[in-house]
């Protein structure tokens, strides 16, 4: 179980480095998805929660704002 700092690699190219509670991302962290797109931000039970920044790799786009359940509001 991954509880308080972490580092974790999925095989397809994903990772997350940043806090775990209880096996869940949780707090704040960098998730890159595997097309090299990465969300830099806060956390809750495993889903986008709070502040956060999200930079898409193929166009450079840059969304940033409260995200709630895992969108952008």
């Amino acid at each position: 179980m991954m509880h308080g700092e972490g580092v974790y690699t999925w095989q397809d190219g994903r990772k997350y480095e940043g806090s775990y509670a209880q096996n869940k991302k949780n707090g704040t962290g960098v998730y890159t998805y595997s097309d090299g797109s990465k969300y830099s931000g806060e956390w809750q039970d495993g889903v986008q929660s709070g502040a956060g920044a999200m930079i898409e790799a193929i166009s450079g786009a840059l969304r940033k704002g409260i995200w709630v359940g895992g969108k952008l509001k």
